[in-house]
């Protein structure tokens, strides 16, 4: 995914809500797959994350999760 170089400042309540749900996704995904959650290291969601699409994968489950930040009326958007 092509991103913009423009940086954009967020609130941090904002990338919070994002945080929070995109972990959410990510366990309950694992969870399916019968990979184990304890002591999982969840990415951090700031804004450091617009720099480059990242991925994160999760110990014994196929595949991963490409992730990165855009902004879309002066809102963070996290693209999965």
């Amino acid at each position: 995914m092509m991103l913009s170089k423009k940086t954009y400042q967020f609130a941090k309540n904002d990338l919070k809500i994002i945080q929070q749900h995109f972990h959410a996704l990510i366990i309950e995904q694992a969870k399916q797959e019968d990979c184990s959650v304890e002591n999982m290291e969840l990415p951090e969601i700031s804004k450091e994350t617009q720099k480059e699409q990242q991925c994160y994968a999760v110990s014994g489950m196929s595949g991963s999760f490409p992730y990165c930040l855009t902004e879309r009326d002066g809102k963070p958007l996290l693209h999965v």
